[in-house]
């Protein structure tokens, strides 16, 4: 036994051999890396499936303004900040965010656990969900 074994203790009394051991009522402490979350399949389709059905209304309404301000434009004023390109920029990008997340809810894996990282809980967009 090293010096360091017989000086180092768990908070509970334990020593480092006992832990390593596996002596009755000792475990090796756990090391958690970055943020994760574990969800169900149900939970993740449900998410999914909102964030589409989100990105389908923002782009409907982006559509719709788009459609309003055509038709009540002067064909000769020139501005230099168009109004209905920026809108069907926008709906264009709702549209395809909404594609994404109905391709991801289609095609995940029924009854099964999916830990999700802080990369994946982002690009789903839980943040924008709850913050």
């Amino acid at each position: 036994m090293e010096i360091g074994d017989r000086l180092w203790t768990s908070r509970r009394g334990h020593s480092r051999q006992d832990l390593q051991s596996g002596a009755p009522g000792c475990r090796l402490p756990v090391v958690i890396e970055g943020i994760k979350i574990e969800m169900s399949t149900a939970e993740l389709r449900d998410h999914v499936q909102a964030r589409a059905d989100f990105h389908e209304a923002k782009a409907k309404w982006y559509r719709d303004h788009a459609a309003s301000l055509r038709e009540g434009r002067d064909p000769e004023l020139n501005l230099s900040n168009d109004p209905v390109s920026s809108l069907e920029r926008s709906r264009e990008s709702h549209e395809q965010k909404a594609a994404y997340f109905k391709i991801i809810a289609k095609y995940l894996i029924a009854s099964e656990t999916y830990r999700l990282a802080e990369t994946d809980l982002a690009r789903l967009e839980f943040s924008s969900a709850y913050f």
